[in-house]
């Protein structure tokens, strides 16, 4: 749960200078809107609510507050900044997959492998449903030189078209943009969509026309994103440390707990057998006990 603190203030200030002004209970409607920080937004659906906490006597205490009058909901929450990318964690992909993505056909995911690393997949001729997938060059090395002098007329007008003719003057490799977010925002700050890569052929005065070779997948950024860790990839650093309060109990053998403390200290401490259990605050699996072990909260 999130309070507005703006919002709350807006509404306690504004019914005091009614009361003041000898407002004894007009209808009135507000569109609000504030910006608020919070450590962690899950994904999943959001409710929006209004409390109103009674500070005044009779008669000035009976109000009704309706949040989106009419039946029409227009609250709604907008990520303005993410200052945190789970870096070093594991992430639960299908919860944090953009909303709207319908996901992917295994046709067009097979399609988009291929157009990614240029792969060449063709039916193995020994073994039934069963392709053999290689690199476009290795297939290529593996070619035979072909003459196909015997198949040319000579008595006949010869045209030759030279290759760089056939070369185009600008290529463009990369994804789809998709519904993520971070990919959107750098598409809005760049002017430029992200993992895009483009060639010019500069030397080549014959060359002409543009190429494009777009993947069935959307892409993300995996660089630094400020106040994350060094790479996307989380190279170089450690994971952020977390904390829990965990339960041990019941204790059923006599013995030891060992844990570490979040300021990286060791601690232990003795059970007998029959402890109806205890509970401690420890780093994020790093706690031993002699009875089943459950996480309460963070802490």
């Amino acid at each position: 749960t999130i309070a507005l603190d703006n919002i709350n203030s807006f509404f306690t200030n504004n019914t005091f200078a009614s009361f003041a002004n000898g407002d004894t209970g007009q209808s009135r409607t507000y569109t609000l809107q504030t910006e608020f920080n919070t450590n962690k937004i899950d994904p999943g659906t959001y409710n929006f609510g209004i409390e109103w906490v009674d500070q005044f006597s009779s008669p000035y205490n009976n109000f009704r507050f309706t949040l989106d009058p009419g039946g029409n909901a227009k609250s709604y929450i907008e990520v303005k900044k993410n200052l945190q990318a789970a870096d070093g964690r594991i992430i639960d992909i299908p919860s944090n997959m953009p909303y709207g993505e319908s996901g992917i056909k295994l046709v067009d995911y097979i399609k988009g492998l291929q157009k990614k690393f240029n792969l060449v997949i063709y039916p193995d001729n020994t073994k039934q449903n069963h392709f053999i997938i290689e690199t476009f060059n290795n297939w290529y090395d593996r070619g035979e030189v072909v003459s196909f002098d015997s198949y040319i007329n000579l008595d006949e007008p010869i045209e030759v078209i030279p290759a760089n003719n056939l070369a185009v003057n600008k290529l463009e490799f990369g994804d789809k943009l998709g519904n993520d977010y971070i990919a959107q925002q750098f598409q809005k700050e760049n002017v430029r969509e992200f993992g895009k890569t483009y060639y010019t052929d500069t030397e080549n005065f014959f060359s002409q026309g543009n190429f494009k070779v777009e993947t069935t997948f959307s892409v993300t950024p995996l660089s630094q994103i400020p106040g994350t860790g060094l790479s996307g990839s989380v190279g170089g650093i450690s994971p952020p440390t977390t904390c829990g309060f965990y339960r041990v109990g019941p204790v059923y053998t006599s013995g030891y707990a060992y844990w570490t403390n979040c300021d990286g200290s060791s601690n232990s401490l003795y059970i007998d057998n029959g402890n109806v259990g205890y509970t401690t605050c420890a780093r994020d699996g790093s706690i031993t006990g002699n009875g089943p072990i459950s996480l309460i909260t963070s802490c």
